[in-house]
């Protein structure tokens, strides 16, 4: 994301130069973050523990939970949610179950060569959520464990949530969403493709065989898109073109070169053997996947030189769209907020952040120098992330032991916009912990890398991750669930508090919080007020410049990512707020930091009422 990060180190200059011409007062020498001078002391950090011993749901009610009945209820709940996970996964293609299961014959499926749909038909899966709904209404509730009330709450969400899709007019396609079109998001499941035997190198050749096929079939669904009056903007079909062309413009195929990478890690296998296999890979990629990819960019250009795009416009523009918008917005954060609130909420919150900032620079007056100069004197991602794991142990509840895989991408498959990212385990080989890191995005920025990691890793998504499957009550279908809300908001959350755990300086820590969080608040504002209140370019600028950033190409870059890619940031942005109040009302109760995080992650993965639901935050 480096060009983002410029943009946000800009906003920072911005609002700092602001601060030093203007200056501000704050209250009672204090910011409203808790920012305080470069005297005051951190504060001290909870005790260890296990997960699921302690701060962890709601109180039982006085039920017995021990009787014939309720055991006998409970045995039947779990056997319904196997049912459901089967039934949810029984049409899927071969290659999303291979990224949730090394052997899914082992959790009776039979995967078949295909690589699925384009899109999904949500009216069959409505369908299928109305079936989930009437028999989940059938159980006694009461008579569950604690952990079965999270999973029946986690299901009668996805219920209503599959069933509100059906019923809402789509004006909008993700194929040409600029921060991940159809192109970068299958790429990704061919290089990352989990060789863990010799049998998945067969399997890869076998779905690289049917990539033509799959680019065909994204024409064929953008061409009836199209004739619906769901179009992208020219931007959006630019962008993906410039994707396309990406695989094409080096010496080997990015293919290729992650098959390659991914079968050297298989234990056993020969270099004779990895050679053939790479040969095979290339003779299929020179055969099949460029002619293909070559027709994909010619339609592309052909719909651009025939006009065939729509002028960029929020999605309220659109029948329905408004809507439509809110849907896109709640589920990808998960949450029941209305657009209106989640408008007012980032208001509140970025406006409270200018005056927190302002407060502490009027307050330490070095603290930029020292923001300059700061570094972080290991830059080995690994040693990093060996470094992050003694860093929380006295801050975290305990996990087990654990192992991991970190390298670098090699350059041919980088991807701009993507700092890092960690891949999940399959649910049959938790063991397999991997982080990849684009050494282009990060560059000499060891303290950023840090940051990072620590949202990657530890004690972000990795820990998170090993966390919520140790707990008492996990099931594998909350595999097939995702909430970006609940997940990147914890993430961003530890990776904001890593700043100081680096810097061993509070305010310095802040300017780099800020320099992310604030640029983030303002994109997410930006968005809502594009697609939900209709705002064109100039009222972007003047919400910017309101905000002490008058930068009018600020303001068109952040339309055209509201425009391409509805919500796309709302899960880092909301979500990361949500989870730090979440905190903190856990805290007024009288818990300890350390309570607070154990309480948030034994609950697991859900949207945010049925989080407040069970931490008796409602």
């Amino acid at each position: 994301m480096k060009k983002y990060r410029k943009m946000r180190q800009a906003l920072l200059c911005l609002l700092l130069c602001t601060v030093m011409l203007f200056g501000c007062s704050g209250k009672d020498g204090k910011s409203e973050n808790g920012l305080v001078t470069p005297e005051a002391k951190n504060p001290t950090s909870g005790a260890e523990s296990t997960p699921g011993a302690t701060a962890a749901l709601t109180p039982t009610p006085a039920v017995d939970l021990d009787t014939p009945e309720a055991l006998a209820e409970q045995a039947e709940f779990d056997e319904f949610l196997s049912r459901v996970f089967q039934d949810v996964l029984s049409e899927q293609d071969s290659i999303t179950l291979h990224f949730l299961m090394e052997h899914p014959e082992n959790y009776g499926f039979t995967p078949s060569y295909t690589l699925g749909e384009v899109t999904e038909d949500e009216q069959d899966y409505a369908k299928k959520c109305e079936s989930y709904q009437k028999e989940l209404l059938t159980f006694q509730y009461d008579l569950l464990t604690e952990s079965q009330k999270v999973n029946y709450d986690r299901l009668e969400y996805e219920c209503r949530v599959g069933i509100q899709a059906a019923a809402l007019k789509p004006c909008y396609s993700s194929m040409f969403a600029q921060n991940g079109n159809v192109i970068s998001n299958s790429s990704t499941y061919y290089t990352e493709y989990m060789i863990c035997e010799e049998k998945d190198a067969e399997d890869y050749l076998k779905l690289l065989e049917l990539y033509p096929d799959f680019i065909a079939s994204a024409l064929t669904q953008a061409e009836e898109d199209w004739a619906d009056g769901i179009l992208p903007t020219k931007t959006m079909l630019e962008t993906t073109i410039e994707t396309a062309e990406d695989l094409l413009s080096t010496s080997e195929h990015p293919f290729v070169v992650a098959y390659r990478e991914n079968l050297q890690e298989l234990s056993g296998i020969s270099d004779d053997a990895v050679a053939s296999y790479t040969e095979r890979a290339q003779e299929i990629v020179s055969d099949k996947v460029v002619p293909a990819l070559q027709s994909f960019i010619e339609r592309l250009r052909k719909a651009v030189q025939e006009g065939t795009y729509a002028e960029p416009e929020g999605l309220c523009s659109k029948d329905g769209g408004k809507e439509y918008y809110e849907y896109l917005a709640q589920t990808k954060l998960g949450t029941e907020m209305t657009a209106e609130e989640m408008y007012d909420y980032v208001e509140e919150k970025a406006q409270s952040m200018i005056r927190s900032y302002m407060t502490m620079l009027m307050l330490d007056s070095g603290v930029i120098d020292r923001y300059e100069a700061a570094f972080y004197h290991i830059s080995e991602p690994e040693d990093i992330l060996n470094q992050l794991k003694e860093e929380i142990k006295d801050k975290f509840p305990a996990i087990k032991e654990t192992e991991f895989t970190v390298s670098y991408l090699p350059e041919v498959l980088e991807t701009d916009g993507v700092v890092a990212y960690y891949l999940s385990p399959q649910i049959d080989n938790t063991a397999r912990k991997i982080i990849r890191v684009n050494g282009s995005a990060v560059g000499e920025d060891s303290i950023s890398l840090y940051s990072t990691l620590a949202h990657e890793g530890y004690p972000g998504h990795l820990y998170q991750d090993e966390y919520f499957i140790s707990t008492e009550g996990y099931h594998e279908i909350n595999a097939v669930f995702s909430y970006l809300g609940y997940q990147e908001g914890w993430a961003t959350m530890v990776g904001s508090m890593a700043y100081e755990w680096c810097c061993g300086d509070k305010n310095v820590a802040a300017c780099y919080n800020f320099d992310y969080d604030f640029s983030m608040l303002l994109a997410a504002w930006a968005d809502i007020g594009v697609n939900y209140y209709g705002w064109d370019v100039d009222q972007v600028y003047e919400m910017l410049s309101d905000n002490y950033v008058e930068s009018y190409e600020v303001a068109e870059m952040f339309y055209e990512m509201a425009v391409s890619d509805p919500g796309v940031y709302l899960p880092y942005t909301l979500g990361y707020h949500l989870t730090k109040d979440t905190i903190q009302s856990l805290e007024d109760k009288g818990m300890s930091e350390t309570e607070a995080f154990e309480a948030f992650l034994n609950v697991g993965p859900c949207s945010f009422e049925v989080l407040y639901k069970h931490l008796g935050l409602e």
